[in-house]
């Protein structure tokens, strides 16, 4: 994963030559804020109500699990344990959500705007608790109303113990998945929107798209998960990590004169390609 991340960046720095950027890219807008948090807190009340009035399965009903109950597709991975494969997951994971984070330190930096270093890194900093915070909203709703057994429970490859938790009973969706893709593609969401004209974007998103894809491998062999579990997750996170930061994007045509009027930017790179 750091490999992924250090690859994006080094892309940044070689191809931003390219985007000459003065203008806000992305700023915070009072509704856009308020009905973000106004739909969402209330969400994250409820799905931590519903998790404290979650209880695990039993060994009787555990017992009673039959993998011929469900459905095609998640069939055959059903009866998988691997703690090891788990534990690189959580690693791919935090590693995701480390580099969405340290990304909100780095792009100010590479990208300045009018707004300057601090005012545009507390900026994206609020957009990348956004977006978090609404992709762990949607993960832990889904998981505490649907309440699907993960695959372990139908085998005999993990410990008793694990089976006997509550979180038995979250697979639906992978909360891994959804976290890895939200951050994966927020960093390539905040790369190209600060450089719309860059010939380098669509290996920014292809790069971008495989951190989630290697989490939903791991998630599936080590039997935490089904296939729909981290297709959805899948689509979830990046849902979240392309639609929260682009909410807060500003106009790239469009830049603040010195009496505060709105005026057209003409990109370098289009020139570029004119001239």
């Amino acid at each position: 994963m750091k490999y992924t991340i250090l690859f994006i960046f080094c892309l940044i720095c070689s191809s931003s030559k390219f985007v000459a950027q003065q203008h806000d890219t992305y700023e915070l807008k009072p509704k856009t804020e308020a009905w973000i948090t106004g739909a969402t807190l209330p969400l994250t009340g409820l799905s931590i109500v519903l998790d404290k009035k979650l209880k695990p399965l039993t060994s009787e009903q555990i017992a009673l699990l039959d993998a011929e109950d469900v459905n095609a597709i998640d069939k055959s991975t059903t009866d998988r344990f691997n703690l090891k494969v788990a534990h690189r997951s959580d690693w791919t994971l935090n590693s995701s959500i480390g580099s969405g984070f340290i990304s909100n330190f780095i792009a100010p930096a590479i990208y300045p705007t009018e707004a300057g270093y601090g005012k545009q890194m507390t900026t994206l900093g609020i957009i990348w608790l956004e977006t978090n915070l609404v992709n762990y909203t949607l993960t832990e709703l889904s998981k505490t109303i649907v309440k699907r057994s993960r695959p372990y429970l139908y085998g005999n490859g993990a410990p008793e113990e694990l089976k006997l938790k509550v979180d038995s009973r979250k697979s639906f969706f992978s909360g891994h998945t959804s976290f890895t893709a939200a951050n994966s593609f927020y960093i390539a969401n905040i790369i190209t929107g600060h450089q719309k004209y860059n010939q380098w974007n669509p290996v920014i998103w292809g790069v971008a798209s495989l951190p989630p894809l290697l989490v939903a491998i791991q998630r599936v062999r080590a039997g935490k998960h089904f296939p729909t579990d981290v297709a959805v997750g899948y689509l979830v996170g990046a849902a979240c990590g392309i639609l929260i930061p682009k909410l807060h994007e500003t106009d790239p045509l469009m830049i603040k004169g010195s009496n505060g009027t709105k005026k057209m930017q003409v990109p370098f790179f289009s020139l570029k390609m004119i001239f």
